[in-house]
């Protein structure tokens, strides 16, 4: 249960970075990555390409003008990142980060091909594109910081400390 509202807070927290009249680099920010890092980083994975599919059709429900391109674009980073996963095994907060970055280059990069046979693509800019990557990037390095701090093992020694 908790997941599903952090799943459907990170989505809400993404709306409300691109209304208008946020800054502009707000945008630039893709949070849901962090859902496709968390698939491929967690100890047990089966198969996390279906539930990067429907994180993709959820983003295009969201955010985007026709429905498939978020799809492809997650699928296709989801397998990038597990490629990437098996031979780096590292778990780190820098290698979230990394593979947030990664997975946000992956999405930009198959996003923008999706929709050039549409002609809904714009130009592919090389400054809003890095921005976003580095970001993303430091949006999984937070995330993974948090996680690697466990913080429920600190929670329970705290509260044993104090029944003393």
């Amino acid at each position: 249960m908790i997941l599903v509202l952090l799943f459907l807070a990170t989505f809400g927290a993404q709306a409300v970075l691109v209304v208008p009249g946020a800054p502009a680099w707000a945008g630039s920010v893709l949070l849901p990555v962090v859902w496709i890092v968390w698939l491929v980083m967690r100890p047990r994975r089966q198969n996390p390409v279906f539930l990067a599919i429907a994180l993709g059709l959820v983003w295009d429900v969201l955010f985007e003008p026709v429905i498939g391109p978020g799809g492809i674009a997650f699928s296709a980073a989801v397998l990038v990142i597990s490629w990437l996963a098996v031979h780096v095994a590292d778990r780190s907060p820098l290698a979230w980060a990394g593979a947030g970055g990664a997975a946000t280059a992956v999405i930009l990069l198959v996003r923008h091909v999706a929709l050039l046979p549409l002609g809904l693509a714009g130009r592919l800019v090389v400054v809003p594109f890095f921005r976003s990557v580095l970001l993303t990037g430091g949006w999984c390095l937070v995330v993974g910081w948090i996680l690697s701090a466990d913080l429920g093992r600190w929670w329970r020694r705290l509260r044993t400390r104090r029944l003393r």
